[in-house]
C-alpha cells in the first residue's frame, strides 16, 4: 500500500526556487518558498513486533529509543534508555515488500558509561554517537567494546539550571549524522525552559538542533523545530507531543523528523520532511520566549495512526528511526522502532514497521 502527504506541493526545480529566493532575500523580505521536496512517497513494507520476556546476556531486551544501521555489516544497533545499565542490541532485520521474515536480536554491548541513551549514529567502522535525554551528554563509543571515546561539549544555553536549560527527560531524543560523517546534529525533545513551554493540545513547542563539525568538535549552528500541538482528545494523566528523532538525508540540511505523541486516544506519530535552507541561526539568543524566530521548514509526508489504522494495527510508542538496507530498484528502506518502557506486564512491545522511501528525483542514496 502506498501512502503520498497529505500537503498538495508546488514543485520548482532547485535553481529555480534559490534564484527567486536570492531576489527577494536582497529586497529584504524572507524566502516565501519551501524548498524542492525530496521524499515523493512512503510505502509500508511490514511490521513485527519482539516478545516482551526475551533475554539477551542476562538482561531484559526492551527500552529501544534510537536505531542505526551498518551498511557493512548488514545489522540495525539500537541504544537501551536503561539508565542504570546502558547498553547497544545487534539487530538483525529481514524484510523486503512482502513483509518480515525474521528478526533476531544477535547480542548486547554494555556501555562503560550510564545514561539514558536516546540518540544513536553510527561514525566511521566501529563508532557509535549516544545522546542522553536525561542530562546533557552527547559521547561516541566504540560500539564493539562499548568503551568511551569522546566527548563533545554543549552549549551553555542546554545546561539545566532554574528557570534555563534543558527540561528534565525532555534532553536530546534526537541524533544524526550527514552521510558524509562531517557533521552531527542532535535536537531536544521540547523547548529549552527558557524558550517557551513544552507542547499541549493549543500549540508545539519550539525545538533547538545543535550543528556540531566534528573535525572541531565545536558547535556551529542552533536551528528552531516548531512541533505540531498534542492531539486531542486530552488524557487526564498526560499529554505530549515531542521530535523524537531526526534523519539526516542529504549532506545539505534536509532531514526526515518523528514526531510522537501521547494524549487521549494513545500514542501518535507522524513523519516530517524538514529543511534548513531558510531558517535563521538563532545560536546567539540566549532566550526565544515571546520572539519571532525563523524556524526550519517541515512538510508532513505520513501520519503514521492513518497507516496503522489501513493495516489494522495499533500504533505503539515509536522513538527511533533509521535508514536500512537499499531494495531491488535502488530505493532505500526506512525503519521506525518502538520503545517499550520496559512495561510489563502492561501492553507495550517492541514494535518495529519498514517502510520504503522513493525520492522525487527518482530511486537514488540521501
Amino acid at each position: 500500500m502506498a501512502l503520498k502527504g497529505s500537503a498538495v506541493r508546488i514543485r520548482l526545480s532547485p535553481l529555480i526556487n534559490t534564484v527567486i529566493c536570492t531576489l527577494v532575500w536582497l529586497l529584504g523580505f524572507p524566502c516565501p518558498l519551501k524548498a524542492a521536496p525530496i521524499v515523493e512517497r512512503l510505502e509500508f513494507m511490514g511490521r513485527y513486533e519482539f516478545p516482551t520476556t526475551q533475554q539477551v546476556q542476562g538482561t531484559a531486551f526492551g527500552g529501544i529509543s534510537g536505531l542505526a544501521y551498518a551498511p557493512s555489516t548488514q545489522r540495525f544497533y539500537g541504544v537501551s534508555d536503561d539508565p542504570h545499565r546502558s547498553r547497544l542490541y545487534q539487530l538483525s532485520l529481514d524484510y523486503s515488500s512482502a513483509g518480515f521474515s525474521a528478526a533476531r536480536v544477535e547480542a548486547v554491548v554494555p556501555l562503560s558509561v550510564d545514561l539514558d541513551g536516546e540518540g544513536i549514529a553510527l561514525s566511521g567502522p566501529d563508532t557509535v554517537w549516544i545522546s542522553s535525554e536525561t542530562a546533557p551528554y552527547l559521547n561516541a563509543f566504540d560500539r564493539r567494546t562499548g568503551k568511551l571515546l569522546r566527548s563533545l561539549r554543549l552549549p551553555d544555553a542546554f545546561t539545566p539550571g532554574q528557570s534555563r536549560g534543558l527540561r528534565n527527560n525532555r534532553a536530546f531524543e534526537s541524533l544524526t549524522l550527514t552521510p558524509d560523517g562531517q557533521r552531527l546534529y542532535v535536537a531536544t525533545e521540547q523547548a529549552l525552559q527558557q524558550d517557551g513551554p513544552s507542547s499541549d493540545l493549543q500549540q508545539g513547542s519550539r525545538c533547538r538542533i545543535v550543528e556540531f563539525d566534528l573535525r572541531t568538535g565545536q558547535a556551529t549552528r542552533q536551528f528552531v523545530y516548531q512541533t505540531e500541538p498534542v492531539p486531542s482528545p486530552s488524557n487526564p494523566f498526560f499529554n505530549e507531543n515531542g521530535l523524537v528523532d531526526l534523519l539526516a538525508l542529504d549532506n545539505d540540511g534536509h532531514f526526515l523528523a518523528l514526531e510522537r505523541s501521547v494524549s487521549g486516544v494513545g500514542f501518535g506519530a507522524k513523519l516530517f520532511e524538514v529543511s534548513l535552507g531558510n531558517a535563521e541561526d538563532v545560536t546567539a539568543r540566549t532566550s526565544l520566549s515571546g520572539q519571532a524566530v525563523g524556524s526550519v521548514q517541515k512538510t508532513l509526508l505520513l501520519n503514521l495512526n492513518t497507516l496503522a489504522g489501513a493495516e489494522n494495527f495499533i500504533l505503539d510508542n515509536l522513538e527511533g528511526m533509521s535508514f536500512g538496507p537499499s531494495q531491488a530498484d535502488g530505493s532505500r528502506s526506512l525503519v521506525l522502532i518502538s520503545d517499550d518502557n520496559f512495561s510489563r506486564p502492561l501492553p507495550q512491545r517492541t514494535q518495529v514497521l519498514a517502510l520504503r522511501l522513493v525520492l522525487a528525483s527518482g530511486p537514488r542514496r540521501p
